[in-house]
């Protein structure tokens, strides 16, 4: 399945709202294995946190997609020997507190007096069960960046590391 037409259906609603976005989608990226909905549910909580926790006039979403460096799966979760997509999602909003980082994907927690705290807790099980993972890197103050790996198609997963041991 390929992540562009979800990213792109996403991020119409963020444009919708008077929202900014980017969308960088690396040429060279290939399928995930994935089930759509699920994933452009995901995509879709990260657009609405995104709209929601910005305190600007201009707000702003950035989604790139490019190959995951090795040196970058450093999850437990994350398989070595398959290769990953790294799909980043990055605002111009509040940021998350460096103190509410890993917290923030834990099911009913919650900084909003009107959320539920099960958003991005559903959004991180998602991944999970697509063999992936998601973490939040930003810096408090300036905005929010959830990088997320997910592992790429057989197929092409055996070309990059066949390409990956002819370049060693």
């Amino acid at each position: 399945m390929l992540l562009t037409p979800l990213l792109e259906r996403a991020l119409l609603w963020a444009q919708s709202k008077g929202i900014e976005v980017h969308l960088d989608v690396s040429s060279d990226c290939p399928s995930v294995f994935a089930d759509p909905q699920r994933l452009w549910e995901c995509f879709a909580e990260l657009v609405a946190n995104a709209r929601y926790w910005s305190n600007l006039q201009e707000k702003r979403i950035e989604v790139s997609v490019r190959w995951a460096p090795r040196e970058s799966l450093t999850s437990p979760g994350l398989d070595q020997s398959q290769a990953y997509l790294l799909i980043t999602f990055a605002d111009n909003g509040l940021g998350v507190p460096g103190e509410n980082k890993r917290l923030i994907f834990e099911p009913f927690f919650s900084t909003d007096t009107q959320g539920t705290g099960l958003g991005l807790a559903l959004v991180k099980r998602a991944i999970l069960l697509h063999k992936g993972d998601i973490v939040e890197c930003g810096r408090p103050g300036f905005g929010a960046r959830f990088e997320i790996f997910l592992p790429v198609a057989e197929q092409a997963t055996q070309e990059a590391l066949g390409n990956a041991a002819r370049s060693a």
